[in-house]
């Protein structure tokens, strides 16, 4: 997940451990107090899909407003 830039959520690395034939499988609740007991805290992300889709088209637009050269007015 480093690797490839993304944010490990609990889903993810769960699904990653098991994956593994060298590591058992595990529970989500199992594999949350695992992790607690080593010190990973756990932080709730909600993603508005509404909000990405928002700020990818600002970004869109400015980039297109800096390449027409607009900006300096």
């Amino acid at each position: 997940m480093y690797a490839k830039r993304e944010i490990p959520t609990l889903g993810s690395v769960r699904k990653a451990v098991n994956k593994d034939d060298d590591l058992p499988n595990f529970t989500k609740t199992t594999l949350w107090r695992l992790m607690k007991d080593m010190g990973f805290t756990y932080d709730r992300r909600i993603r508005n899909l509404g909000i990405i889709v928002w700020h990818r088209r600002y970004l869109r637009a400015v980039k297109e407003f800096r390449r027409q050269d607009r900006g300096n007015c």
